[in-house]
């Protein structure tokens, strides 16, 4: 059942209904309950409704302040990924979303705007809404939190036209890719807030083996007896004992994983999983599951951690969180578009070495004018 989608203001829509058809239709209105930090909620209020005519069906399915999932069957509401060209999907990484949010890259928004004249589209993931669900943590007063917030949103959703890439549904099976507006994504990225805050401290963790300095730090906090030297291969012993320089970093991506170290490395790190550099998941066997996928790629960035190739420093690891997760979700699309050098480095070697076909391409090379 397919689900017509489009965006009607809030006052016209409440005080003179077009037509009999236009009440009964299902009207859903995103005034959900928000976690701003730990123990804070807010309300956030779009100011545009979300009308579905679901196969001419008239019944009201939702009223004021009803949640949008509840008010309607979410599956009606969502377009199969077969029913688009993927090759025309473009996945932007955050920074460049941030570019866009900001103006502060001279001809990004016409390019995004020719791209779309030409048929492309410019999906979204959860991986953006939890870079955006930062801002409730920052600085910020809560009500200008909320609006940045909201703000945000909005680009994503005039930015994307509402498409999203998704995990598989119950996660199994491929991603999803579906019309859904980026304000019930970022609904279920806040109610499931606390597994955010357990994955960054696990990522917190991780890249503190990059330092002893960070390792005994972490471990203190922990308030636990163990310390750096005590046996423990830390990320600078690892690379020693497997004659990994930092000569590395000049490595091409396509070079990395061709270097014996590295590949020492991986074989390695394979082994915790029954599988070798030769029988790991790769190419179809990434797309036809994205929980595979998710695992993969994300045993490779942490790899590339061990490694020190082109990696992050230890204070960046919720950066590195985002990044890998976006290399997750961009591997639906035909393009990732970075900003960022050092991973594109990162992202490209290892879709290189998981026969993941997505081009990647940093902003200065889309041809924009200045």
């Amino acid at each position: 059942m397919e689900a017509k989608i489009n965006f009607i203001d809030l006052n016209s829509i409440m005080s003179n209904p077009r037509s009999a058809k236009e009440r009964s239709l299902a009207i859903c209105v995103e005034r959900n309950s928000m976690v701003m930090s730990a123990g804070e909620t807010a309300k956030l209020t779009i100011v545009k409704l979300i009308l579905f005519d679901i196969g001419g069906c008239l019944s009201l399915a939702a009223r004021w302040g009803r949640s949008a999932t509840e008010a309607i069957d979410r599956e009606a509401c969502q377009t199969c990924k077969a029913s688009i060209n993927v090759n025309k999907l473009i996945y932007l990484d955050f920074n460049v979303m941030a570019d866009l949010y900001q103006r502060r890259r001279p001809g990004l928004p016409e390019w995004v705007d020719s791209r779309k004249a030409k048929g492309d589209i410019f999906p979204y993931s959860p991986a953006h809404m939890e870079e955006v669900a930062v801002v409730f943590r920052s600085q910020l007063e809560p009500l200008a939190a909320r609006q940045v917030v909201a703000d945000q949103i909005d680009l994503v959703a005039g930015l994307s036209d509402c498409w999203v890439i998704l995990p598989g549904l119950g996660n199994a099976g491929p991603s999803r890719v579906l019309q859904e507006h980026p304000s019930i994504c970022m609904k279920r990225v806040l109610d499931n807030y606390d597994g955010t805050l357990s994955a960054e401290e696990n990522e917190r963790f991780q890249m503190s083996w990059k330092t002893e300095r960070a390792f005994n730090r972490v471990q203190e906090e922990f308030e636990v007896p163990t310390r750096a030297g005590t046996g423990l291969e830390l990320f600078p012993e690892k690379r020693e004992r497997l004659g990994i320089d930092c000569g590395i970093t000049n490595l091409a991506p396509e070079q990395v994983f061709q270097h014996p170290g590295i590949l020492k490395a991986l074989e390695e790190k394979l082994w915790n999983y029954n599988w070798t550099p030769k029988t790991m998941p790769r190419g179809d066997e990434l797309m036809i599951s994205h929980c595979t996928r998710q695992n993969v790629v994300n045993l490779m960035f942490r790899l590339l951690d061990q490694v020190n190739y082109s990696a992050d420093g230890f204070g960046k690891y919720r950066s590195h969180l985002h990044d890998v997760s976006h290399a997750i979700y961009a591997a639906e699309a035909a393009t990732l578009v970075t900003g960022d050098r050092r991973y594109a480095r990162r992202v490209s070697a290892v879709y290189h070495q998981l026969g993941i076909d997505t081009r990647i391409v940093q902003t200065e090379e889309l041809g924009m004018g200045t």
